[in-house]
């Protein structure tokens, strides 16, 4: 890749994502662990809140600001990888499509199974 094909959006448009089965279950899990990040992030500004002085407020918020972007982050790609799944059962390829990608050869030899 070239250094100026970089910040090109036509270059990125034109890369075909592909989702592997079992994508789904994974977003499921990725969604539960942006919950717990998020949920430590929430009990660490609560905790300073509430009274404790265990770190400062600064430290404090900067930490949470962290946990909120990691978890909105997590989210984000839990979506994107949960969308490429579902669009990918959606345009799901039979076994004779398949069968034509393959070379002559091959197709020969894999014919009676």
């Amino acid at each position: 890749m070239k250094w100026n094909n970089i910040f090109n959006r036509e270059t990125s448009k034109e890369k075909k994502e592909y989702s592997r089965p079992g994508d789904g279950s994974k977003a499921i899990l990725y969604y539960l662990v942006a919950i717990y990040i998020g949920y430590m992030g929430y009990s660490i500004l609560n905790n300073r809140l509430t009274g404790d002085d265990t770190l400062s407020y600064p430290v404090a918020i900067l930490f949470t600001s962290v946990f909120a972007i990691g978890a909105a982050w997590i989210v984000w790609y839990a979506t994107k990888l949960r969308k490429n799944a579902s669009t990918a059962e959606i345009q799901g390829d039979t076994m004779e499509e398949l069968h034509e990608t393959v070379p002559e050869n091959i197709q020969e030899e894999t014919k009676n199974y």
